[in-house]
């Protein structure tokens, strides 16, 4: 009994990292485990050898300096891979947030372009050729305003003049023509303001007032010559803008998104319209996981909604 108890105070450590190192050798080659969780259990296992031939008085040089020398092997090679493997984490995400930033900004304007293509032909794009081709080469009319409507009533001069060219107004399809002998009671509008803004002699208070819409380039106005979208892009890294580019989801080798179109039918007769333009980035947000799709749009209800929006 006494060599038995003895034998247990001198073996139970060894044998406690035997039995532990075992049991991770399995979980690690069981499993689909890192290199490092591998290389702990045979470490473990070293460890009690090392232990064994100590407490059994059986160890020597030679054999301390082996065991020692292999588990400063295992142990700086699970280094490194360690710090590869943190390394190449880092940079995945790096590339993820790059390349989910750049698909962001891209799908949000290519949303404002289908947007303004709607506006201008009644109908969403349906090829890269007509939605692109309208961002480079088309114009938009744009509101060119100055100035405010004064709050006062005109004068008895200006009604004279609103008479001579034969102003008038229009209001839930009652046509009024202005006459010399009518009352002024209330305050001048935006269209006599309009008016009266041509005049020869021009009242003080409507110098430089206008109403009016110009005509001007897509592309120009919406991106390249808006400085604060310019900013935007610049803040963020994204470089200049480049239309050629939207089509092309990011970090592909020129692969596009998918651009859909259709007109939706109501059941009272009335007709809209949706579009989609959707893609999938090569990166997920962890990495070995899923590549993340992206998109904005849908075509059942015609909402403009993107994907990333519900990330918020």
């Amino acid at each position: 009994m006494g060599n038995f108890a003895l034998l247990l105070k001198r073996y139970s450590v060894p044998t406690i990292f035997l039995v532990v190192g075992i049991a991770v050798l399995y979980v690690a080659f069981s499993g689909n485990q890192a290199i490092q969780f591998k290389i702990s259990g045979v470490l473990m296992l070293l460890g009690s050898l090392f232990s064994f031939l100590n407490t059994s008085d059986r160890s020597n040089v030679v054999t301390n300096w082996a065991i020692g020398g292999v588990s400063l092997a295992l142990a700086t090679y699970a280094t490194i891979a360690s710090y590869n493997s943190v390394e190449t984490t880092r940079t995945h995400q790096e590339d993820y947030k790059k390349t989910k930033l750049t698909a962001e900004r891209n799908l949000q304007d290519l949303r404002t372009i289908q947007s303004a293509f709607l506006k201008r032909y009644g109908k969403y794009a349906a090829t890269w050729e007509e939605l692109l081709g309208f961002a480079e080469n088309d114009y938009v009319w744009e509101d060119d305003d100055a100035g405010s409507v004064p709050a006062r009533r005109i004068t008895p001069e200006e009604l004279k003049y609103l008479v001579s060219i034969g102003f008038k107004t229009s209001k839930d399809g009652v046509v009024t023509v202005y006459k010399a002998n009518q009352a002024i009671d209330n305050k001048m509008t935006e269209e006599e303001a309009v008016a009266l803004s041509k005049m020869k002699t021009i009242p003080e208070d409507l110098v430089g007032f206008k109403r009016d819409s110009v005509k001007v380039k897509f592309i120009e106005t919406t991106f390249i010559r808006n400085q604060s979208y310019m900013k935007e892009r610049l803040d963020l890294g994204l470089g200049d803008f480049n239309t050629k580019a939207l089509r092309y989801i990011p970090g592909t080798e020129n692969q596009e998104w998918k651009i859909e179109s259709k007109i939706l039918k109501g059941q009272d007769g009335t007709t809209t319209h949706a579009t989609r333009i959707s893609g999938t980035i090569p990166f997920s947000k962890y990495e070995n996981g899923e590549p993340e799709e992206m998109f904005f749009g849908n075509l059942q209800t015609g909402d403009l909604k993107g994907s990333w929006e519900d990330e918020n």
